[in-house]
């Protein structure tokens, strides 16, 4: 998909974005908005050139709207903005179960099927740049910013290429006001941004790549394994889903810096939340943001009665669920975490909560008890999003309790799936020594409470980057989330 005629799709996607952020700082400051626009255009082309078409009409078609909205006042255009925008999303979203229920009335009817003529491909990131326009037009609306009269800059927000592959989504004045204020070289955004980027590509390739085999091995058939194995790979699969998202939105976000540009977290050590309600504070933060400002507080909030304020949470996660697909395993996982949400006791953390450390052995068993706790109920989920269907997912489930059964034979074979041969061990060693390290740098930063864009030291940018070199894996597919 991205730029393959460089090979691997993590490797294209670095070299490419050091090559425009070298030329960047050679043109002239007056024209780099034009650059970067031009680089965007690049970089879409040659991922998905097909889809370069609807990119550009989204594109217009909403700066349009915007203008003519502000104009007029009329709420007519935002309706019929949002409702092209949502119906072009749904198109290209759902086409799967779209062709299935026209087939299966084609042939109930005795007219045969029309598989010959369902040929479309979802674009590269509609998923990520129709969340932008949508949020970009309600705010307009709203009065929060004038709209954009210069294409340029609009065209560039929306289709900046380090975040349309799979985010983050930003608010056209949150990239508005990075762009006035940056662009400029500093050795503060060059040390940051090459961290970022750096301590991104080392969750992806050391780590998520290394189980993404064994993962895709075991969830694709159950049954062929014991329960430990089945323990191992939801364990990975939760271990990959978050290296290979987050890493990549450090990715994203490091680059932005090395533009100069800033940006906020995408993801805070979500893995370490106590509750439910922290998790989603901290996993896939501009998503969060978005389904709060855009769906949830327009239905409601929390600002009425608790049946529908209950209501108003499932909305949000089953629209959460339908964003990632068509598949009714995503649904389902959406209706899972919606009821956490609802049933689950628990409290949101303070700004006081956040400064106080934990003091004691109780207090700190109790910590470790919810984080474990949580841990195992996100991961859960991950088995439904992960799996081919809901049946797989309850068999699954169930084979992990059933079938568990623990000697050296046992372990042995859940190992395996690794490498198939006698390799096996020693990868599995290899890939947990990674995780154990990485996990521990997590608990530091969670216990100092560092931001995940502080400039990290030296020694640990130093391992990050001989880990690279001696064990990255660049031949696995590409990040996860651009399938979304």
């Amino acid at each position: 998909m991205l730029l393959t005629g460089m090979g691997n799709e993590v490797l294209s996607f670095l070299l490419f974005s050091i090559g425009v952020v070298v030329i960047y700082y050679i043109v002239p400051q007056s024209c780099r908005t034009t650059y970067l626009l031009v680089a965007n255009i690049i970089f879409y082309l040659c991922c998905d050139w097909k889809a370069f078409f609807i990119l550009t009409m989204t594109i217009l078609g909403t700066w349009l709207c915007a203008l003519e909205m502000e104009k007029s006042q009329s709420k007519g255009w935002l309706i019929a903005g949002i409702s092209s925008l949502v119906l072009l999303l749904a198109l290209f979203k759902y086409l799967e179960l779209i062709k299935t229920a026209v087939n299966t009335l084609l042939d109930n009817v005795g007219m045969g099927s029309s598989s010959g003529v369902w040929n479309l491909i979802i674009p590269m990131g509609i998923s990520y740049y129709l969340f932008k326009t949508i949020s970009y037009l309600v705010d307009v609306y709203r009065g929060k910013y004038p709209a954009e009269k210069s294409i340029l800059k609009y065209a560039l927000y929306v289709s900046f290429f380090p975040e349309i592959l799979c985010g983050p989504i930003t608010r056209y004045n949150e990239f508005k006001d990075s762009m006035e204020n940056g662009m400029n070289y500093s050795d503060e955004n060059m040390q940051r941004g090459f961290y970022l980027v750096l301590k991104g590509v080392f969750m992806k390739v050391v780590i998520a790549n290394r189980l993404s085999d064994y993962v895709t091995f075991v969830f694709s058939d159950p049954t062929a394994y014991t329960g430990i194995a089945l323990w191992m790979a939801a364990f990975f699969y939760a271990v990959w889903l978050y290296c290979d998202f987050a890493g990549y939105s450090s990715i994203a976000i490091g680059i932005t810096q090395l533009f100069g540009l800033h940006y906020k977290e995408n993801f805070k050590r979500p893995y370490f939340s106590k509750n439910i309600h922290q998790f989603w504070d901290r996993w896939h933060i501009s998503l969060s943001d978005w389904l709060r400002d855009y769906i949830y507080f327009p239905l409601g909030g929390s600002r009425c009665s608790k049946l529908k304020c209950k209501l108003n949470v499932m909305i949000v996660f089953c629209v959460s669920g339908l964003w990632h697909g068509s598949k009714l395993t995503f649904l389902f996982w959406g209706i899972y975490h919606g009821l956490l949400n609802i049933l689950l006791p628990q409290k949101k953390k303070t700004i006081q909560d956040e400064k106080e450390k934990t003091v004691g052995i109780k207090n700190k068993v109790c910590n470790g008890l919810a984080i474990a706790i949580n841990f195992s109920l996100v991961t859960i989920g991950w088995i439904f999003f992960g799996a081919d269907s809901i049946k797989t997912a309850i068999i699954f489930i169930k084979s992990m309790f059933v079938n568990f059964r623990i000697s050296v034979s046992e372990i042995q074979n859940a190992i395996l799936p690794f490498t198939f041969d006698n390799t096996c061990v020693a990868y599995f060693l290899v890939v947990m020594g990674f995780i154990f390290i990485f996990w521990l740098r997590e608990l530091y930063e969670e216990k100092k409470n560092i931001e995940g864009m502080d400039i990290a030291s030296v020694p640990w940018q130093t391992f990050l980057l001989v880990s690279i070199i001696l064990f990255g894996s660049f031949n696995a597919s590409g990040f996860v989330y651009a399938n979304f």
